[in-house]
């Protein structure tokens, strides 16, 4: 899984605090989308995949945040893309198609999987974007 963003001990938290922005960002627009945007509009995008497009980006942000509280800490984070839409896919399979089986009102839809996914790949262009800013690298 590897390094990745950095070995000092400054990017490492900066890269942590990156994750913390990201959980309460996304947040902030899942409760702009639920009280505001779903009210205002029957876009189908915004009333069924929007938040799993957060959720996505979501599960990743909450691992990194989740192993950078373990003794692990920087020497497993979880910064290679291939790594991360692996996660999500599993977890999304899982819950798309697993879920559905005891727990009622859930329904397979394989578009909310590509949601997930479609998060996952814009955490990791965002990670690229801003490694390539800041650190002339990736």
């Amino acid at each position: 899984m590897g390094r990745g963003w950095s070995c000092r001990r400054s990017d490492y938290y900066s890269f942590i605090h990156l994750n913390y922005f990201s959980i309460c960002l996304i947040g902030l627009l899942y409760l702009f989308n639920h009280f505001y945007l779903k009210e205002v509009t029957t876009n189908l995008f915004i009333h069924g995949y929007l938040n799993d497009v957060m959720a996505g980006w979501f599960m990743v942000a909450w691992i990194q945040i989740l192993i950078s509280l373990s003794k692990y800490k920087h020497s497993v984070l979880i910064n290679k893309w291939f790594i991360q839409l692996l996660i999500v896919a599993l977890a999304s399979l899982y819950w798309e198609f697993v879920a559905p089986l005891y727990v009622t009102g859930n329904v397979s839809d394989i578009l909310d999987l590509v949601a997930y996914l479609a998060g996952a790949v814009c955490y990791s262009s965002v990670l690229y974007i801003i490694r390539s800013t800041y650190h002339g690298n990736a």
